[in-house]
């Protein structure tokens, strides 16, 4: 046991004096401080004009103060550059000086880089609508219950207005339609337009609906005249038509006439018996397969409104 003792107060001992020799040792070594950009103004940002995110410095102290730099990662200081003298424009070069490094050691050199090429920018920030990308197609006989909704629909784009292209999209990662089946949602990287611009969102939640394709037929579906504003007697045979229809066996089911609309339109006819073909609106998720008659008779009659128009002449 007095052996081990005097092995442990040896060790305590040699400690003790590395730590003296570590700590008023001076040595020089090479080392990375953050570059730190002040005094920008109010919207404005460098960013874009590839700075380094360390700047290698030269410097002297003691042994023990670089070491615990170099592995206990201890904040050494850093390298500020004051941009308040200057103006958004055209590239300019600023030579890094020993004054712009801000540390409790000596600095001995700039290493690398020893000069900064920098361009002030505009910010700009934009609410950007976010564009799903598809790739491949529902398996045969499926559809879409409704259209795939993603959430958010839109993020924050935030960068130099340089690079800020004419037509700018915010874009998923692809989505493949061939794997989607029933009801559900799945999470998408989206990419922005530029790697000098910032998104406030990285990923989106796409909630899809997917099932079985039917058709079916919704009958008696009343058919509308759209008036063209002329006051003239309209009349439409039949009055009534079957839809035929395809989409999701599920939502087909609920499907009635009161969701369909087929109308007819008499915009630049003249009076008398026309044989017109409809126009029907459907919910996105159905499609209109064909109308039942395909064509209906209008007759257009404009004596009422002659007679109309002779008695306010008359008077």
């Amino acid at each position: 046991m007095s052996r081990l003792g005097l092995k442990a107060g040896c060790l305590i001992a040699a400690i003790v004096i590395w730590f003296q020799v570590a700590s008023t040792s001076t040595v020089e070594q090479t080392i990375g401080l953050p570059l730190h950009i002040v005094g920008l103004q109010e919207g404005c940002t460098v960013a874009g004009s590839g700075l380094p995110r360390d700047v290698k410095v030269r410097v002297r102290g003691s042994k023990l103060r670089l070491l615990s730099h170099r592995y206990l990662h201890r904040d050494a200081g850093e390298v500020r550059i004051d941009l308040s003298e200057r103006r958004p424009g055209r590239t300019f070069t600023v030579p890094i000086e020993q004054a712009d490094v801000l540390t409790d050691l000596e600095v001995a050199d700039i290493v690398e880089p020893d000069r900064l090429s920098i361009r002030i920018d505009g910010q700009l920030t934009r609410r950007i609508p976010v564009s799903l990308t598809t790739v491949g197609g529902l398996r045969p006989g499926y559809g879409h219950l409704a259209r795939p909704v993603l959430t958010p629909d839109a993020v924050t784009v935030t960068g130099p207005a340089r690079y800020f292209p004419d037509q700018i999209v915010v874009a998923t990662s692809p989505l493949d339609l061939s794997e989607l089946d029933g009801i559900g949602s799945t999470t998408l990287h989206i990419v922005p337009p530029d790697v000098h611009l910032q998104l406030s969102e990285h990923e989106v939640r796409v909630i899809y609906g997917v099932g079985p394709l039917a058709e079916r037929t919704i009958a008696d579906v009343a058919v509308i005249v759209q008036p063209d504003g002329q006051g003239r007697s309209l009349a439409v045979s039949p009055a009534r038509a079957d839809v035929l229809v395809r989409g999701v066996a599920d939502s087909l089911r609920v499907l009635d006439a009161r969701r369909l609309h087929v109308s007819l339109s008499t915009a630049g006819l003249v009076a008398g018996v026309h044989l017109l073909s409809p126009q029907v609106v459907a919910p996105e998720w159905a499609i209109v397969i064909g109308v039942e008659p395909a064509r209906f008779q209008v007759v257009i009659d404009e004596s009422d409104a002659s007679a109309t128009g002779a008695g306010d002449h008359g008077d």
